[in-house]
């Protein structure tokens, strides 16, 4: 479409180069749309260039504060946050539109995710309640938390019918990075804050973890891969505690 959207699209990058074209060309009808990187190596930068001039560069301190300055950047009123990794599909992008253009009361839209992960939909395992809020009224939000950053939003919220695609660790090894960097930011951030170690964090927590995404969230259903999902969201669990430990 040749008229650009009034909304704010905010990303972060690190090294995306394999997903920042895919993700930014599903939002390419937006009129602004918001980089802040953290000095990517590789060619996201050149990708990013292709859609937007309004590049900004910041080091890396956490999820929440990278994104809130973002945020800070963006000239319209409403804002939708997406990561590198996602898509928003054509059905979605309408609706967004239609949304925004009632003059709808709501300070912001939850949205659902449909997630990928090993190159495998994934409809259980915990991804049912996957319906984070990412469409809101910039005066209304910010976002909390250095790690599993969310909006925390003044006003009512309402829910998209839509889903958000998330195209999330297409391999093994992509996987086993991303649970590295997140479990290093998790130990750091239990020790800001002073967070006692107990027997069951290494033992009961882990097995618990397994268990609620296997049996009670039915990972089960999503076959092979979903019992390596819960495998390994138990090994995160334990990770982030054994790394805590190794820290004090």
């Amino acid at each position: 479409m040749n008229e650009k959207f009034p909304i704010s699209v905010i990303v972060i990058t690190l090294n995306e180069e394999a997903n920042i074209e895919r993700c930014l060309r599903s939002v390419s009808w937006a009129d602004e749309i918001i980089i802040v990187d953290s000095f990517s190596e590789d060619t996201t930068l050149a990708i990013a260039g292709r859609f937007t001039d309004k590049i900004f560069q910041r080091r890396f301190t956490d999820y929440g504060e990278q994104k809130n300055y973002a945020l800070s950047k963006a000239t319209h009123s409403w804002v939708l946050s997406i990561d590198a990794d996602e898509v928003v599909p054509e059905e979605l992008a309408a609706e967004i539109r239609e949304t925004i253009g009632t003059g709808t009361a709501a300070a912001g839209y939850c949205i659902k995710r449909q997630s990928f992960i090993f190159g495998t939909r994934f409809r259980f395992a915990g991804m049912q309640d996957d319906k984070p809020l990412r469409l809101f009224r910039k005066e209304n939000g910010a976002f909390v938390q250095p790690i599993h950053e969310f909006v925390e939003i003044k006003g009512t919220r309402g829910m998209l019918k839509n889903v958000l695609h998330h195209y999330s660790s297409a391999t093994l090894s992509a996987y086993f990075r991303k649970m590295d960097h997140y479990t290093d930011m998790e130990a750091e951030f239990l020790r800001k804050k002073g967070y006692r170690l107990k027997f069951i964090d290494f033992f009961l927590k882990p097995l618990y973890m397994f268990g609620y995404l296997y049996f009670f969230r039915m990972g089960f259903r999503d076959g092979y891969e979903g019992f390596i999902y819960c495998i390994f969201a138990s090994w995160y669990v334990f990770m982030k505690y054994s790394k805590y430990r190794e820290l004090r």
